[in-house]
């Protein structure tokens, strides 16, 4: 099954990535890994920063850095 972590780069979602890697939630999942930002470069960077961190713990990830002024939610609706 697909799990998308959307990834803004804040604490919160720093954690929240972190957390779900340890217990294993993203084991054995296609992992899509989203930002959106108005900035591509920032967007992209924050996306590797998750990409790393799953390779990292031996996991597989797709990035998704979005460029859009539009709401990230939109964005992320339309990705999946």
């Amino acid at each position: 099954s697909n799990i998308l972590v959307a990834y803004d780069g804040t604490f919160a979602s720093s954690r929240a990535a972190h957390m779900a890697i340890l217990l294993g939630l993203l084991k054995n999942k296609t992992i899509h890994v989203a930002n959106v930002s108005s900035d591509k470069k920032e967007a992209r960077d924050l996306v590797n920063r998750v990409a790393s961190l799953c390779e990292n713990h031996g996991l597989k990830s797709h990035i998704h850095p979005i460029e859009s002024s539009k709401k990230p939610s939109i964005e992320l609706l339309n990705l999946m």
